[in-house]
Protein backbone atom coordinates (compact mmCIF):
# COMPACT_ATOMS: atom_id res chain seq x y z
CA UNK A 1 0.00 0.00 0.00
CA UNK A 2 2.66 2.24 0.54
CA UNK A 3 4.68 1.85 -2.59
CA UNK A 4 1.49 2.32 -4.43
CA UNK A 5 1.06 5.57 -2.64
CA UNK A 6 4.25 6.80 -3.17
CA UNK A 7 4.16 5.61 -7.39
CA UNK A 8 0.59 7.61 -7.32
CA UNK A 9 2.28 10.83 -5.53
CA UNK A 10 5.26 10.42 -8.20
CA UNK A 11 3.22 10.33 -10.89
CA UNK A 12 0.95 13.32 -10.00
CA UNK A 13 4.53 15.35 -9.60
CA UNK A 14 6.94 13.76 -12.67
CA UNK A 15 4.01 14.73 -14.98
CA UNK A 16 5.03 18.44 -15.05
CA UNK A 17 8.58 17.89 -14.49
CA UNK A 18 9.88 17.09 -18.31
CA UNK A 19 8.68 20.94 -19.11
CA UNK A 20 7.46 22.63 -16.10
CA UNK A 21 9.49 25.12 -15.38
CA UNK A 22 10.07 26.31 -18.78
CA UNK A 23 6.37 26.59 -19.77
CA UNK A 24 5.94 28.20 -16.52
CA UNK A 25 8.68 30.67 -17.80
CA UNK A 26 6.87 30.71 -20.99
CA UNK A 27 3.71 31.41 -19.39
CA UNK A 28 5.27 34.55 -17.44
CA UNK A 29 6.68 35.98 -20.59
CA UNK A 30 3.28 35.90 -22.19
CA UNK A 31 1.92 37.24 -19.20
CA UNK A 32 4.26 40.34 -19.32
CA UNK A 33 3.94 40.46 -23.49
CA UNK A 34 0.14 40.75 -22.62
CA UNK A 35 0.80 43.57 -20.48
CA UNK A 36 3.29 45.60 -22.55
CA UNK A 37 1.15 44.72 -25.39
CA UNK A 38 -1.99 46.61 -23.19
CA UNK A 39 0.20 49.58 -22.15
CA UNK A 40 0.85 49.96 -25.81
CA UNK A 41 -2.48 50.03 -27.09
CA UNK A 42 -3.64 51.99 -24.29
CA UNK A 43 -0.42 54.35 -24.88
CA UNK A 44 -1.10 54.43 -28.41
CA UNK A 45 -5.13 55.05 -28.31
CA UNK A 46 -4.58 58.11 -25.21
CA UNK A 47 -1.95 59.36 -27.68
CA UNK A 48 -4.50 59.24 -30.62
CA UNK A 49 -7.58 60.96 -28.43
CA UNK A 50 -4.41 63.86 -27.39
CA UNK A 51 -3.51 64.58 -30.31
CA UNK A 52 -7.13 64.78 -32.02
CA UNK A 53 -8.05 67.04 -28.95
CA UNK A 54 -5.19 69.18 -29.45
CA UNK A 55 -6.02 69.05 -33.47
CA UNK A 56 -9.44 70.23 -32.73
CA UNK A 57 -8.43 72.83 -29.70
CA UNK A 58 -6.58 74.78 -33.27
CA UNK A 59 -9.31 74.18 -35.46
CA UNK A 60 -12.01 76.28 -32.86
CA UNK A 61 -9.21 78.49 -31.68
CA UNK A 62 -9.02 79.41 -35.40
CA UNK A 63 -12.51 79.83 -35.85
CA UNK A 64 -13.07 81.86 -32.89
CA UNK A 65 -10.21 84.36 -34.37
CA UNK A 66 -11.61 83.92 -37.21
CA UNK A 67 -15.17 85.01 -35.98
CA UNK A 68 -13.72 87.69 -34.14
CA UNK A 69 -11.93 89.20 -36.86
CA UNK A 70 -15.33 89.37 -38.88
CA UNK A 71 -17.46 90.91 -35.82
CA UNK A 72 -14.48 93.41 -35.60
CA UNK A 73 -14.56 94.29 -39.08
CA UNK A 74 -18.62 94.25 -39.23
CA UNK A 75 -18.73 96.52 -35.86
CA UNK A 76 -15.73 98.70 -37.11
CA UNK A 77 -17.78 99.68 -40.64
CA UNK A 78 -21.32 100.23 -38.58
CA UNK A 79 -19.40 103.14 -36.96
CA UNK A 80 -17.78 104.38 -39.37
CA UNK A 81 -21.12 104.80 -41.37
CA UNK A 82 -22.57 106.54 -38.37
CA UNK A 83 -19.71 108.68 -38.20
CA UNK A 84 -20.22 109.59 -42.09
CA UNK A 85 -23.11 110.42 -41.92
CA UNK A 86 -22.21 112.75 -39.15
CA UNK A 87 -19.91 114.84 -41.17
CA UNK A 88 -22.42 114.66 -44.19
CA UNK A 89 -24.90 116.63 -41.23
CA UNK A 90 -22.41 119.06 -40.80
CA UNK A 91 -21.48 119.74 -44.47
CA UNK A 92 -25.00 120.48 -44.29
CA UNK A 93 -25.74 122.14 -41.27
CA UNK A 94 -25.07 125.82 -42.86
CA UNK A 95 -28.09 125.38 -44.92
CA UNK A 96 -30.04 123.82 -42.78
CA UNK A 97 -31.35 124.79 -39.76
CA UNK A 98 -29.18 123.80 -36.50
CA UNK A 99 -32.41 122.73 -34.54
CA UNK A 100 -33.31 120.03 -37.50
CA UNK A 101 -29.96 119.00 -38.44
CA UNK A 102 -29.64 118.18 -34.50
CA UNK A 103 -33.09 116.11 -35.07
CA UNK A 104 -32.76 114.56 -38.21
CA UNK A 105 -29.45 112.44 -36.96
CA UNK A 106 -29.68 110.30 -33.44
CA UNK A 107 -25.80 110.39 -33.54
CA UNK A 108 -25.83 114.07 -32.36
CA UNK A 109 -25.91 115.98 -28.95
CA UNK A 110 -25.25 119.19 -30.02
CA UNK A 111 -23.67 120.91 -33.58
CA UNK A 112 -21.77 123.92 -32.76
CA UNK A 113 -20.47 126.77 -35.19
CA UNK A 114 -17.99 129.01 -34.63
CA UNK A 115 -15.09 131.16 -36.40
CA UNK A 116 -11.44 130.71 -36.00
CA UNK A 117 -10.81 132.48 -32.51
CA UNK A 118 -14.19 130.02 -31.19
CA UNK A 119 -16.97 132.63 -31.17
CA UNK A 120 -20.38 130.80 -31.57
CA UNK A 121 -22.72 131.84 -34.38
CA UNK A 122 -24.97 129.30 -33.55
CA UNK A 123 -26.28 126.13 -31.73
CA UNK A 124 -28.74 123.84 -31.12
CA UNK A 125 -30.63 126.86 -29.24
CA UNK A 126 -29.81 128.97 -32.47
CA UNK A 127 -27.68 132.10 -32.89
CA UNK A 128 -26.76 133.35 -29.04
CA UNK A 129 -28.49 137.07 -28.14
CA UNK A 130 -24.88 137.95 -26.37
CA UNK A 131 -21.31 136.95 -27.91
CA UNK A 132 -20.38 133.58 -26.14
CA UNK A 133 -17.30 131.60 -27.16
CA UNK A 134 -16.01 128.15 -26.76
CA UNK A 135 -14.22 127.31 -23.45
CA UNK A 136 -12.72 124.04 -25.41
CA UNK A 137 -10.48 125.53 -28.67
CA UNK A 138 -8.19 121.90 -28.75
CA UNK A 139 -10.28 120.78 -31.60
CA UNK A 140 -10.33 124.21 -33.22
CA UNK A 141 -6.69 124.52 -32.95
CA UNK A 142 -5.70 120.92 -34.34
CA UNK A 143 -8.11 122.25 -37.32
CA UNK A 144 -6.63 125.49 -38.23
CA UNK A 145 -3.00 123.97 -37.99
CA UNK A 146 -3.79 121.30 -40.74
CA UNK A 147 -3.53 121.69 -44.35
CA UNK A 148 -6.77 122.66 -46.06
CA UNK A 149 -7.15 119.46 -48.31
CA UNK A 150 -7.89 117.69 -44.55
CA UNK A 151 -11.48 117.43 -44.37
CA UNK A 152 -11.78 117.06 -40.41
CA UNK A 153 -10.59 116.37 -37.27
CA UNK A 154 -11.88 113.90 -34.18
CA UNK A 155 -11.19 114.10 -30.37
CA UNK A 156 -12.90 115.12 -27.16
CA UNK A 157 -15.05 118.09 -26.85
CA UNK A 158 -15.41 119.78 -22.99
CA UNK A 159 -17.36 123.17 -22.44
CA UNK A 160 -19.79 123.27 -19.79
CA UNK A 161 -22.23 125.81 -21.89
CA UNK A 162 -22.06 124.00 -24.90
CA UNK A 163 -22.04 120.06 -23.83
CA UNK A 164 -19.50 117.38 -23.47
CA UNK A 165 -18.66 114.63 -25.14
CA UNK A 166 -15.48 112.14 -24.91
CA UNK A 167 -15.57 112.09 -28.87
CA UNK A 168 -16.37 114.90 -31.11
CA UNK A 169 -15.96 115.95 -34.85
CA UNK A 170 -14.84 119.37 -35.87
CA UNK A 171 -14.78 120.53 -39.46
CA UNK A 172 -14.14 123.45 -41.93
CA UNK A 173 -17.61 125.12 -42.99
CA UNK A 174 -17.89 124.36 -46.91
CA UNK A 175 -20.15 127.53 -47.40
CA UNK A 176 -19.07 130.31 -45.34
CA UNK A 177 -15.23 130.80 -45.11
CA UNK A 178 -13.65 130.85 -41.81
CA UNK A 179 -16.81 128.91 -40.23
CA UNK A 180 -15.87 125.56 -38.46
CA UNK A 181 -18.58 123.35 -37.08
CA UNK A 182 -18.08 120.72 -34.18
CA UNK A 183 -20.76 118.04 -34.11
CA UNK A 184 -20.64 116.38 -29.98
CA UNK A 185 -21.42 112.64 -30.65
CA UNK A 186 -23.89 111.00 -28.23
CA UNK A 187 -22.21 108.16 -26.74
CA UNK A 188 -24.83 106.33 -25.85
CA UNK A 189 -25.84 106.05 -29.22
CA UNK A 190 -22.66 104.78 -30.36
CA UNK A 191 -22.98 102.17 -27.13
CA UNK A 192 -26.56 101.51 -28.73
CA UNK A 193 -25.11 100.51 -32.10
CA UNK A 194 -22.39 98.51 -30.75
CA UNK A 195 -25.12 96.38 -28.41
CA UNK A 196 -27.13 95.54 -31.53
CA UNK A 197 -23.77 93.93 -33.27
CA UNK A 198 -23.26 92.65 -29.91
CA UNK A 199 -26.31 90.61 -30.12
CA UNK A 200 -26.21 87.00 -27.58
CA UNK A 201 -22.54 86.66 -27.97
CA UNK A 202 -20.77 87.26 -24.68
CA UNK A 203 -18.23 89.71 -26.01
CA UNK A 204 -17.33 93.09 -24.99
CA UNK A 205 -16.81 95.60 -26.88
CA UNK A 206 -15.31 99.08 -26.33
CA UNK A 207 -14.77 102.16 -28.82
CA UNK A 208 -11.50 104.25 -27.78
CA UNK A 209 -9.74 107.36 -28.45
CA UNK A 210 -5.97 107.06 -29.75
CA UNK A 211 -4.93 106.90 -25.83
CA UNK A 212 -7.02 103.87 -25.48
CA UNK A 213 -9.61 105.91 -23.60
CA UNK A 214 -13.15 104.58 -23.48
CA UNK A 215 -15.52 106.27 -25.26
CA UNK A 216 -18.57 104.00 -25.74
CA UNK A 217 -18.59 100.43 -24.63
CA UNK A 218 -20.81 97.14 -23.52
CA UNK A 219 -20.28 95.97 -19.99
CA UNK A 220 -16.32 95.66 -19.14
CA UNK A 221 -14.57 95.48 -15.81
CA UNK A 222 -12.28 98.13 -15.42
CA UNK A 223 -9.33 95.96 -14.47
CA UNK A 224 -9.95 94.08 -17.15
CA UNK A 225 -10.08 97.17 -19.80
CA UNK A 226 -6.71 98.19 -18.05
CA UNK A 227 -5.27 94.93 -19.04
CA UNK A 228 -6.30 95.03 -22.56
CA UNK A 229 -5.20 99.23 -22.97
CA UNK A 230 -1.77 97.60 -22.10
CA UNK A 231 -1.64 95.60 -25.23
CA UNK A 232 -3.73 98.33 -27.60
CA UNK A 233 -1.02 98.55 -30.18
CA UNK A 234 0.10 101.90 -30.43
CA UNK A 235 -0.82 102.42 -33.76
CA UNK A 236 -3.64 100.30 -35.35
CA UNK A 237 -4.72 99.46 -38.51
CA UNK A 238 -8.03 98.65 -40.44
CA UNK A 239 -6.41 94.91 -39.94
CA UNK A 240 -7.34 93.30 -36.57
CA UNK A 241 -4.52 92.46 -34.38
CA UNK A 242 -5.18 90.05 -32.05
CA UNK A 243 -3.66 89.44 -28.08
CA UNK A 244 -4.14 86.57 -25.55
CA UNK A 245 -4.35 88.25 -21.91
CA UNK A 246 -5.11 86.46 -18.64
CA UNK A 247 -7.04 88.47 -15.81
CA UNK A 248 -8.60 87.32 -12.77
CA UNK A 249 -7.51 83.54 -13.21
CA UNK A 250 -8.97 83.95 -17.01
CA UNK A 251 -8.06 83.74 -20.21
CA UNK A 252 -9.45 86.38 -22.58
CA UNK A 253 -8.91 87.09 -26.46
CA UNK A 254 -8.95 90.69 -27.55
CA UNK A 255 -8.99 91.78 -31.52
CA UNK A 256 -8.13 95.44 -32.27
CA UNK A 257 -9.07 97.35 -35.11
CA UNK A 258 -8.69 101.01 -36.17
CA UNK A 259 -11.89 103.32 -37.24
CA UNK A 260 -10.24 105.23 -40.53
CA UNK A 261 -9.71 108.78 -41.05
CA UNK A 262 -11.35 109.14 -36.85
CA UNK A 263 -7.82 108.46 -35.15
CA UNK A 264 -10.37 105.74 -32.86
CA UNK A 265 -9.91 102.12 -31.89
CA UNK A 266 -12.77 99.02 -31.63
CA UNK A 267 -11.54 96.47 -29.64
CA UNK A 268 -13.48 93.32 -28.91
CA UNK A 269 -12.91 90.83 -25.52
CA UNK A 270 -14.07 87.54 -25.51
CA UNK A 271 -13.36 85.02 -22.83
CA UNK A 272 -11.79 81.94 -23.98
CA UNK A 273 -13.44 79.45 -22.34
CA UNK A 274 -17.02 81.21 -23.91
CA UNK A 275 -15.79 81.47 -27.16
CA UNK A 276 -14.47 77.47 -27.41
CA UNK A 277 -17.72 76.35 -25.09
CA UNK A 278 -17.73 73.98 -28.25
CA UNK A 279 -14.72 72.31 -27.76
CA UNK A 280 -14.67 72.52 -24.36
CA UNK A 281 -17.85 70.39 -24.34
CA UNK A 282 -16.29 67.53 -26.41
CA UNK A 283 -13.84 67.14 -23.53
CA UNK A 284 -15.46 64.35 -21.64
CA UNK A 285 -15.32 62.31 -24.57
CA UNK A 286 -11.67 62.75 -24.82
CA UNK A 287 -11.83 62.13 -21.58
CA UNK A 288 -13.25 58.65 -22.24
CA UNK A 289 -10.95 57.95 -25.00
CA UNK A 290 -7.54 58.98 -22.76
CA UNK A 291 -8.78 57.71 -19.35
CA UNK A 292 -11.09 54.80 -20.45
CA UNK A 293 -8.59 52.89 -22.38
CA UNK A 294 -5.79 53.74 -19.48
CA UNK A 295 -8.15 52.31 -16.37
CA UNK A 296 -8.83 49.22 -18.53
CA UNK A 297 -5.22 48.71 -18.81
CA UNK A 298 -4.47 49.34 -15.69
CA UNK A 299 -7.31 46.81 -14.17
CA UNK A 300 -5.95 44.26 -16.89
CA UNK A 301 -2.09 44.51 -15.77
CA UNK A 302 -2.96 44.46 -12.36
CA UNK A 303 -5.29 41.32 -12.77
CA UNK A 304 -1.76 39.79 -15.19
CA UNK A 305 0.11 40.89 -11.87
CA UNK A 306 -1.70 39.59 -9.16
CA UNK A 307 -2.47 36.25 -11.35
CA UNK A 308 1.51 36.01 -11.65
CA UNK A 309 2.26 36.65 -7.92
CA UNK A 310 -0.22 33.97 -7.08
CA UNK A 311 1.12 31.77 -9.78
CA UNK A 312 4.72 32.50 -8.38
CA UNK A 313 3.76 31.52 -4.81
CA UNK A 314 1.77 28.05 -5.77
CA UNK A 315 4.67 27.43 -8.28
CA UNK A 316 7.24 28.49 -5.35
CA UNK A 317 5.54 26.08 -2.88
CA UNK A 318 5.54 23.23 -5.64
CA UNK A 319 9.47 23.28 -6.08
CA UNK A 320 9.73 23.22 -2.32
CA UNK A 321 7.35 19.83 -2.06
CA UNK A 322 9.55 18.70 -5.00
CA UNK A 323 12.99 19.61 -3.38
CA UNK A 324 11.83 17.89 -0.34
CA UNK A 325 10.39 14.74 -2.03
CA UNK A 326 13.51 14.68 -4.22
CA UNK A 327 15.59 14.83 -0.87
CA UNK A 328 13.01 12.00 0.61
CA UNK A 329 13.70 9.56 -2.57
CA UNK A 330 17.30 10.13 -2.66
CA UNK A 331 17.63 9.69 0.75
CA UNK A 332 15.81 6.14 0.64
CA UNK A 333 17.60 5.27 -2.81
CA UNK A 334 15.42 5.86 -5.02
CA UNK A 335 14.86 8.08 -7.90
CA UNK A 336 11.74 9.38 -10.57
CA UNK A 337 11.23 8.84 -14.22
CA UNK A 338 8.90 9.57 -16.77
CA UNK A 339 8.74 7.71 -20.05
CA UNK A 340 7.29 9.89 -22.90
CA UNK A 341 6.15 6.77 -25.03
CA UNK A 342 5.26 8.47 -28.14
CA UNK A 343 8.24 10.81 -28.33
CA UNK A 344 10.96 8.38 -27.29
CA UNK A 345 11.80 10.44 -24.11
CA UNK A 346 12.71 9.93 -20.35
CA UNK A 347 12.69 12.64 -17.32
CA UNK A 348 15.18 11.32 -14.83
CA UNK A 349 15.22 12.99 -11.85
CA UNK A 350 18.25 14.82 -9.82
CA UNK A 351 18.35 11.63 -7.42
CA UNK A 352 17.94 9.26 -10.33
CA UNK A 353 20.93 10.72 -11.93
CA UNK A 354 22.37 10.68 -8.11
CA UNK A 355 22.00 7.23 -8.25
CA UNK A 356 24.38 6.48 -11.09
CA UNK A 357 26.50 8.89 -9.69
CA UNK A 358 25.72 11.58 -12.72
CA UNK A 359 25.46 14.51 -10.88
CA UNK A 360 22.15 16.33 -9.16
CA UNK A 361 20.12 17.97 -11.92
CA UNK A 362 17.33 16.41 -13.86
CA UNK A 363 17.48 15.56 -17.10
CA UNK A 364 15.57 14.15 -20.05
CA UNK A 365 17.21 11.77 -22.13
CA UNK A 366 16.27 10.09 -25.64
CA UNK A 367 15.76 6.04 -25.58
CA UNK A 368 18.84 5.70 -27.43
CA UNK A 369 20.89 7.61 -24.73
CA UNK A 370 19.03 5.59 -21.79
CA UNK A 371 19.88 2.04 -23.54
CA UNK A 372 23.30 2.78 -23.93
CA UNK A 373 22.96 3.08 -19.58
CA UNK A 374 21.65 -0.10 -19.06
CA UNK A 375 23.82 -3.37 -18.97
CA UNK A 376 23.75 -5.33 -22.52
CA UNK A 377 22.07 -8.14 -20.63
CA UNK A 378 19.18 -5.78 -19.52
CA UNK A 379 18.41 -4.16 -22.78
CA UNK A 380 15.54 -5.36 -23.56
CA UNK A 381 13.76 -4.45 -20.42
CA UNK A 382 12.92 -1.21 -21.70
CA UNK A 383 11.05 -2.73 -24.73
CA UNK A 384 9.58 -5.61 -22.95
CA UNK A 385 7.84 -2.80 -20.45
CA UNK A 386 6.50 -1.04 -23.31
CA UNK A 387 5.72 -4.01 -25.52
CA UNK A 388 3.18 -5.11 -21.89
CA UNK A 389 1.75 -1.59 -21.86
CA UNK A 390 1.03 -1.51 -25.25
CA UNK A 391 -0.62 -4.70 -24.69
CA UNK A 392 -2.59 -3.74 -21.86
CA UNK A 393 -0.98 -3.54 -18.80
CA UNK A 394 -1.37 -0.90 -16.54
CA UNK A 395 1.82 -1.05 -14.80
CA UNK A 396 5.10 -2.20 -14.46
CA UNK A 397 7.74 -3.82 -12.47
CA UNK A 398 11.44 -4.38 -13.71
CA UNK A 399 14.64 -5.01 -12.72
CA UNK A 400 17.92 -3.93 -14.68
CA UNK A 401 21.55 -2.67 -14.26
CA UNK A 402 22.81 0.74 -15.32
CA UNK A 403 26.27 2.18 -15.45
CA UNK A 404 27.28 4.22 -12.68
CA UNK A 405 29.77 6.79 -13.74
CA UNK A 406 32.72 4.93 -12.33
CA UNK A 407 31.88 2.05 -14.03
CA UNK A 408 30.44 -0.28 -11.72
CA UNK A 409 27.15 -1.75 -12.51
CA UNK A 410 24.22 -1.03 -10.43
CA UNK A 411 21.20 -2.82 -9.70
CA UNK A 412 17.93 -1.12 -10.10
CA UNK A 413 14.14 -2.01 -9.77
CA UNK A 414 11.71 -0.29 -12.09
CA UNK A 415 7.91 0.06 -10.69
CA UNK A 416 4.94 2.39 -11.90
CA UNK A 417 2.06 2.88 -13.67
CA UNK A 418 1.30 3.58 -17.44
CA UNK A 419 -1.36 6.53 -17.85
CA UNK A 420 -2.90 7.54 -21.14
CA UNK A 421 -3.05 11.41 -21.90
CA UNK A 422 -5.23 13.69 -24.07
CA UNK A 423 -2.58 14.56 -26.21
CA UNK A 424 -1.34 11.40 -26.90
CA UNK A 425 -3.04 7.48 -27.66
CA UNK A 426 0.05 5.91 -26.76
CA UNK A 427 0.76 7.96 -23.10
CA UNK A 428 3.19 7.93 -20.23
CA UNK A 429 5.09 5.72 -17.89
CA UNK A 430 5.66 7.43 -14.22
CA UNK A 431 7.01 6.08 -11.37
CA UNK A 432 10.20 5.05 -9.55
CA UNK A 433 13.70 3.51 -9.42
CA UNK A 434 14.99 2.05 -6.41
CA UNK A 435 18.68 1.08 -6.02
CA UNK A 436 18.44 -2.67 -4.90
CA UNK A 437 22.29 -3.35 -5.55
CA UNK A 438 22.41 -4.25 -1.31
CA UNK A 439 19.62 -6.80 -1.67
CA UNK A 440 21.45 -8.49 -5.26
Amino acid sequence: MAMATTTTTVRRSSTRAPGAWSGIAAKRRASLWVIIGTFATVLSVAAAAAIQMRKDHAIALEQVERESRSFVAVTGALLTNALDRTQTMLARGSRISPGAAIATDPALINVVATDALGNVAWDKNGTPIAPRRLSDLTLLRKLSTTPETVRFVAGTFADNEFGKSPFAVAMRSGNIAGQYMFALIDPRYLTSLIESVQGSRSVGVVLADAQTRRIASTTIDDALYAQVAAVIPATASTTPSLRYISEGGANYLTTTRAIPGYDLRLVTIVRAADALSGWYQSLPLYSIMIFGPSLLGAALAWALLNQMERTSRVDGALRRTEERFELAVSGAKCGIWDWDIAHKRLYWSGAMNALLGRGKQPRVLSLDEAQDLIHPDDRFVLAAIESSVRSGADSYDRSFRAKHADGHWVWMRAKGQHYRTLRADDGRLSGIVIDISDQK
